[in-house]
């Protein structure tokens, strides 16, 4: 007899999921498939029950599952942002079956595997994304037992198979550096716009702005790097440019490496309101801690440095901020 909870069925039981445990990258995804079906939410009981886990598990995973979707607690019952996932236009706000990161990659950017890698039968997952297989490339053949934070890159385990497609990716990204890539453009911005006038790439700066005409509520990945040696592409999230974009941010000297959602629209107006500031004179490490760090902007004007560092500090808690900031040139 199907279990129901809340009057609807779940989608995956207790017995398909098994008493093991799963990757974490594959229960997560679970999960959130679950409460997508679930519209009046589960327990973190019956959620451990069903991925065949403690509830301590639960727990911890729902720490930090709010990178990935709007999950949140109602009185007990975890729930997915309804609202939160209309303004995707239709669009899973997850990797989904039809269209994975690495496979909108590989089809956006016209990658190609070479025929030197065998392509065979694999019952399994991923090693890199997690996801399920069914045929795969072994994981040894693609990564190079050199290749640096081998157990970051790789959470499903050096002696396992990678989906055809993040082998494909994975041959292709090396020094890829900042991207926004949308299934008909490709863009490979800079940080700085007087290196990006000397070439034919934009700056993050001019791009933020112009993505928004051109491209808004298309499917796209998104980077922003500062460090373009280090592979992070598959920590990207597939999304739609509009309210609820997903950026993964890589730039050591922010001390950020994370996954955050941003409202694209506020994102240009976070950006015109920071550039503004550091025209007046402050460096990006004061903009990103504390103006009045900067002693002689202070002398000259106290009362208006310390207002521009209260408007500033509403600016920071917000997930466009660090965005804005790494991509921030003074105004000329």
């Amino acid at each position: 007899m199907e279990r129901l909870v809340n009057n609807l069925p779940l989608p995956i039981t207790y017995k398909q999921v098994g008493r093991n445990c799963m990757e974490k990258s594959t229960r997560l995804i679970k999960i959130i498939s679950v409460l997508m079906e679930n519209k009046n939410g589960l327990t973190q009981s019956e959620l451990a029950k069903l991925m065949g886990v403690h509830r301590s598990t639960i727990h911890r995973d729902l720490a930090g599952i709010t990178e990935l979707a709007p999950v949140y607690d109602d009185n007990g019952l975890i729930k997915l942002d309804l609202d939160m996932v209309n303004n995707f236009s239709g669009t899973s706000i997850l990797i989904n079956e039809n269209m994975s990161l690495c496979s909108f990659l590989v089809r956006a950017m016209g990658y190609t595997l070479d025929e030197k890698y065998k392509i065979e039968p694999y019952d399994g997952y991923c090693a890199i994304t997690g996801e399920r297989i069914t045929e795969g490339v072994k994981t040894k053949s693609i990564v190079s037992t050199t290749v640096g934070e081998y157990l970051d890159l790789l959470p499903g385990g050096i002696h396992g198979y990678l989906s055809v497609d993040a082998a494909t990716v994975y041959k292709n990204t090396w020094n890829w550096g900042s991207r926004l890539i949308f299934e008909d453009a490709n863009y490979h911005p800079l940080i700085s716009s007087t290196s990006a006038s000397k070439t034919e790439r934009s700056s993050w700066s001019q791009l933020i702005r112009d993505a928004w005409q051109k491209h808004r509520d298309e499917r796209c990945v998104a980077l922003v790097a500062t460090d373009f040696k280090k592979r992070v592409w598959q920590r990207c999230k597939l999304g739609v440019l509009g309210k609820h974009t997903p950026v993964y941010v890589y730039a050591p000297e922010f001390d950020t490496a994370r996954l955050v959602y941003v409202d694209w629209e506020r994102l240009v107006e976070v950006l015109d309101s920071v550039e503004e500031i550091y025209s007046l004179g402050y460096s990006k490490y004061q903009l990103q801690y504390s103006l009045l760090d900067n002693f002689k902007l202070f002398e000259e004007d106290p009362s208006g440095c310390i207002a521009t560092e209260n408007d500033l500090q509403k600016l920071r808690g917000t997930p466009e901020f660090i965005i804005a900031l790494i991509a921030a040139q003074k105004e000329s």
